[in-house]
């Protein structure tokens, strides 16, 4: 009794012995291989996946990411180059443009004053001129052969812009030209062209960028055109030219859509009943606006002018007009002033190649009831 208690005190359960049980099953069974742990094997077969990985798998991704990228080196090398090419043809193109306008400001200076000399030969001093005298009345005069005779002088600091039917001064401050110069016939306006909403587009004949149409979309002002596209219908080009967003500036919607329009087609009557007009057309940017639209920082004008020029032997004349950037329920007749006064408001001399005595009698008119 005492030896089987004393025996049960050292009859302790084996711990857990996977090892050793796996050899005492495999000595049972007579075999002689030997045991491979199962973490062994495992362990081996990761260490075999890290090896292929490091051999294989990352040289090959690592060899495409390289691959890629030098393709993407390659083209964005090749986009560079076309650009280049581009920017290059841009450039000699707008060289070329420059040095025609160039040659053409020097001939419409050279024959600006030869014909000013002319008339003031004809004319004398002056002491001694009669009506019958005033050049307006002289059939060998013909002023109007001078290129441009009709347009604005230059202003400082400004790129002058010559079109296909109209010329303007574009005001890099304002994002928008100063003025907009144009002869108008019964022709350019009985056409058939039609106009499309969308054609609105960048000037590219701009040097330094042009208004864009981010730079009017949701400003609540017009696109409003200053040579207006009812003014060029003879043909599609011509009309086209029109949409450049050089030729348009901030204009509330009552006033573009009401005594702007109005303005611009008695301008149109007088075109019919004349057979010829040229018009200057433009913003007051004199004081330059305060209020901006856009990146671009478009000035929102208060006024804008027209100033309308017949130069027709006896018939010659010119008025003025200038109206307010907002809604207005006064007749045109209420925005009539001289062509003077209109120079005196915005800064510009409009007609500096008219002979000077003609030059002054027609600014200094502003009678619309003389006009039909």
């Amino acid at each position: 009794m005492a030896t089987r208690k004393a025996n049960s005190r050292f009859n302790v359960q084996p711990q857990f012995d996977p090892l050793g049980r796996a050899a005492k099953q495999q000595a049972q069974r007579g075999s002689t291989n030997p045991i491979i742990p199962q973490w062994l094997w495992l362990g081996t077969l990761l260490i075999l996946l890290v090896w292929m990985s490091i051999k294989w798998v990352i040289p090959s991704t690592a060899n495409s990411d390289l691959e890629a990228k030098q393709k993407q080196e390659q083209q964005d090398k090749k986009r560079q180059r076309a650009a280049d090419r581009k920017a290059k043809a841009d450039a000699e193109a707008m060289a070329k443009k420059q040095a025609e306008s160039d040659a053409v400001d020097a001939k419409e200076q050279s024959f600006g004053a030869t014909l000013k000399a002319k008339a003031k030969a004809m004319l004398g001093d002056g002491a001694t001129k009669t009506k019958q005298e005033d050049p307006k009345d002289k059939t060998e005069f013909d002023f109007t052969k001078a290129p441009g005779f009709a347009y604005p002088a230059a202003i400082p600091g400004q790129q002058i812009v010559r079109h296909r039917t109209y010329t303007l001064s574009y005001s890099d401050a304002a994002e928008q030209p100063s003025w907009v110069a144009y002869i108008l016939t019964p022709a350019d306006i009985e056409g058939n062209a039609s106009r499309k909403d969308d054609q609105f587009k960048e000037d590219g004949a701009v040097k330094s960028g042009s208004a864009t149409l981010k730079d009017y979309r949701g400003s609540g002002f017009d696109r409003g055109h200053l040579i207006p596209a009812a003014d060029r219908k003879a043909n599609e080009a011509d009309l086209a030219e029109t949409f450049l967003l050089s030729n348009v500036s901030p204009q509330n919607h009552s006033m573009n859509a009401g005594i702007w329009e109005h303005a611009e087609r008695q301008v149109r009557t007088w075109a019919k009943h004349y057979g010829k007009v040229y018009v200057t057309t433009g913003p007051c940017l004199k004081p330059m606006p305060t209020q901006k639209i856009g990146v671009s920082g478009v000035a929102v004008p208060e006024y804008f002018y027209k100033v309308v020029l017949v130069a027709d032997g006896k018939r010659s004349r010119a008025i003025g007009f200038f109206i307010p950037n907002a809604s207005s329920k006064m007749p045109l007749s209420a925005f009539v002033m001289s062509v003077n006064e209109v120079e005196r408001r915005t800064g510009i001399d409009f007609y500096p190649l008219l002979p000077d005595d003609l030059e002054d009698d027609v600014e200094s008119q502003a009678d619309i009831t003389i006009w039909p």
